[in-house]
């Protein structure tokens, strides 16, 4: 039997902002956490180990969710931070006598099954140093020479140290080890010295060569996402951009059939878990949640109204969205109590907040269109109802049934300046006329041009908000409002080009 342990624990200091509030196991890649393209990759049958520390609660929520079926063993290091040989060393009595693989949760690897064929070795999955790195900040292997390519020796292991042999290969932190050397491996991690502040791995691996015994090299296709530098350098082999939002990831794991989402703030989770309910079968089924900062719903197979590009299901998805949302709306002497201080702060409120968090420059342009903005007048035709909140193309997926056009949305927003209950219709038809002049799908990876059928959806979305008898501008203005105020979520240059557009079209229309 092998275990195949999955080292979890570490912070991740060197991810920046994407490491304060998300463990690096979690970051998204291709829509999946790295860590569930690493289950992927386990030797086949092998027991699934995860080692955990930091936000240890949060890395279980993600496993349980997105990965109901797979039985997985998690262990805390409670020491997390003293290194990846002291996190390890936590999982030891779980491995007992089972050949040990172990990898780090920042390492990733091209499929090779070729890698769990050999049975009764020890070896380490190396490949070459990253270009332009400094090599202090990798631990070295050094192949051996004529007949012994494949295998290293005695002293052949640099771990942070500035030194760098000739043919000096780096380490991926990915490794077997038979259960032969699993007793001179542990015992060397618990004796180990620490190198730079920590317990290294190395230190067993090396235990192991002192005996005489070899470990063989397994070269390996890796894909480093151990700093921010490397993920978004990994994001540009997937994606193609870096669409992640600082306070929330969307995980998509069809082969799975869910949809995980996660936000820094746990009370948006519970009111998105409880708006599902409220908006029911228009949008896809929740799950159970499972502690406190994820939630899950049901995958929905199928293309988006995007990526079926054609004029002909503006009116159907317009038609649906009346019969659910529109039909719910409230009259005016029915307005909720607070209705007005609760638009003034979604609309007014929240948009210079996030103007406020924009560089210098985009800052400027921001506050010059959006202090133009009559708010008043803006807030004074709010039409409460059951709104879906984030009804983009992208988040609208459309089948045929029986010859007849379907849709359900996803992604739906969680509140209206944290009411759950209701919230304005009209920025519904400003979020869906939004993506006639930015295509937020194609934007996810990079593509920031024109939409080509842009002009054409909008002025069905515009004709149709007027035969509502909505005023035409303000959806305009909320559209506009609403790329602005999207800005400070996202990285460039797709922050300018949000700030950019949503400016001038407002500057249109104020």
């Amino acid at each position: 039997m092998t275990t195949f342990v999955i080292l979890a624990a570490g912070r991740g200091s060197r991810l920046g902002r994407l490491g304060d509030e998300l463990p690096k196991c979690l970051l998204p890649l291709d829509g999946r956490a790295v860590i569930s393209h690493q289950f992927a990759l386990a030797p086949a049958g092998a027991r699934l180990v995860v080692v955990t520390g930091y936000r240890a609660e949060q890395v279980e929520e993600y496993v349980r969710l997105a990965h109901p079926d797979l039985d997985v063993t998690f262990v805390v290091d409670e020491r997390w931070g003293s290194g990846p040989g002291a996190s390890l060393l936590a999982a030891r009595a779980v491995v007992g006598d089972d050949d040990l693989v172990f990898a780090a949760c920042d390492t990733l690897w091209e499929r090779n099954d070729a890698l769990w064929t050999t049975d009764s070795e020890s070896w380490v999955g190396v490949a070459p140093i990253p270009a332009g790195t400094p090599a202090a900040r990798w631990c070295r292997i050094v192949p051996g020479s004529g007949n012994e390519v494949s295998k290293i020796s005695t002293a052949e292991i640099h771990d942070k140290t500035p030194d760098v042999a000739p043919g000096s290969l780096c380490w991926t932190a990915l490794a077997r080890v038979s259960a032969e050397d699993l007793n001179v491996f542990w015992q060397a991690l618990v004796d180990a010295d620490t190198i730079a502040g920590e317990v290294q791995l190395s230190s067993g691996l090396q235990a192991i060569l002192d005996r005489g015994e070899p470990l063989w090299i397994m070269h390996v296709d890796w894909l480093d996402v151990g700093d921010e530098q490397a993920y978004r350098a990994a994001l540009a082999t997937t994606t193609g951009y870096d669409p992640l939002k600082p306070d929330q990831v969307t995980y998509v794991l069809p082969e799975t059939s869910r949809v995980v989402k996660w936000h820094v703030n746990p009370d948006k989770v519970a009111w998105r878990a409880e708006r599902a309910k409220l908006l029911g079968d228009t949008v896809p089924t929740p799950m159970d949640r499972v502690g406190q900062s994820m939630f899950a719903y049901e995958y929905v197979l199928g293309p988006t109204v995007y990526q079926c590009d054609t004029n002909t299901l503006v009116t159907p998805l317009l038609e649906w969205w009346d019969d659910n949302f529109w039909s719910t709306r409230s009259a005016w002497r029915e307005r909720p109590p607070n209705w007005r201080d609760l638009t003034m702060k979604f609309y007014r409120d929240k948009t210079f907040a996030r103007v406020m968090a924009l560089d210098t420059t985009l800052r400027s342009i921001a506050l010059d269109a959006i202090t133009r903005v009559d708010w008043e007048k803006l807030i004074e035709n709010c039409v409460p109802g059951t709104f879906h909140g984030d009804l983009t193309y992208a988040n609208v997926i459309t089948w045929d049934d029986d010859w007849n056009t379907k849709f359900i949305g996803i992604d739906w927003r969680e509140d209206f300046a944290g009411e759950t209950t209701w919230g304005d219709l009209r920025y519904d038809l400003g979020k869906l006329l939004s993506g006639t002049v930015f295509h937020w799908e194609n934007a996810a990876h990079g593509d920031f041009r024109r939409w080509p059928s842009g002009p054409t959806h909008r002025a069905t979305i515009q004709l149709y908000a007027a035969h509502l008898g909505i005023d035409v501008v303000d959806v305009e203005r909320i559209a506009a409002l609403c790329l602005i105020g999207s800005a400070a979520l996202h990285a460039a240059p797709m922050d300018e080009i949000l700030v950019t557009r949503g400016a001038r079209w407002l500057g249109e229309v104020t």
